[in-house]
């Protein structure tokens, strides 16, 4: 039903002009809780679907490294969710996606690790292809694990001392020997596209259509209580 409203706030796109592209649409993402879920449902993929209405969105999601390799070897259209720094060679959109939350360090709550600094020479993961080195240079090293629940087993098995992640993807009824503390601030989030023609295409269709959902409502009402955070309502194209 929110999606049907969404729809139907956004009739205005349909007065928007755009060359002629295949009807299918292909995206890679990893899975956020809430913004890519497992069955095709979440805020992203919702919003893809606005802006690509007249599109059949075909979607895979796998573990974020994979869909980097994917990526690169132009097995899709659009990744969602991406540092620039990631893809150096890709296509962007002016118009970023969200901003990412910030990195918490998960660490077991006996021990003595409380800050940054206190990690340093200490072994730490992070989930492979994140791009995290890209932020702590004091961190030369890191074990890199395949998911998520490979990095908090090797924590709570005391293999690592501290997990980077997302504070949403804490479960204090599974994790209750677990605390954590603030090691990043958010970053900025983008659509990765092909460095194509048709990539390019893709990428001004979703400038074009993004103003005009924030204009409409469409963008406050998709993110929720996360718009406030996504940096979308202060956004200014150059």
């Amino acid at each position: 039903m929110r999606l049907i409203v969404y729809y139907l706030l956004s009739i205005v796109l349909m007065c928007l002009s755009c060359s002629s592209y295949s009807r299918d649409v292909t995206v890679l993402a990893s899975k956020w809780q809430h913004y890519t879920n497992e069955d095709e449902t979440g805020i992203y993929f919702d919003l893809l679907r606005l802006i690509y209405h007249e599109s059949d969105l075909r979607i895979e999601i796998t573990d974020y490294h994979r869909c980097l390799n994917l990526f690169k070897q132009e097995k899709a259209d659009i990744l969602i969710g991406v540092y620039q720094s990631d893809l150096p060679k890709a296509h962007y959109a002016q118009w970023p996606l969200d901003k990412d939350a910030p990195i918490f360090a998960f660490v077991l709550k006996e021990s003595p690790y409380n800050n940054l600094a206190s990690l340093t020479n200490k072994t730490v993961a992070w989930q492979k292809g994140y791009g995290f080195d890209q932020f702590f240079n004091t961190i030369p090293n890191p074990y890199l694990v395949s998911d998520l629940e490979t990095g908090f087993r090797l924590l709570q098995g005391k293999r690592i001392d501290a997990f980077f992640d997302y504070q949403l993807n804490y479960r204090p009824k599974e994790h209750t020997d677990v605390s954590f503390f603030k090691v990043h601030d958010a970053a900025t989030l983008y659509l990765a596209f092909q460095n194509t023609k048709r990539g390019r295409l893709l990428a001004k269709i979703y400038d074009q259509r993004m103003p005009v959902l924030r204009q409409n409502g469409v963008l406050a009402s998709l993110f929720a209580e996360r718009y406030l955070n996504s940096g979308l309502d202060e956004f200014v194209a150059h």
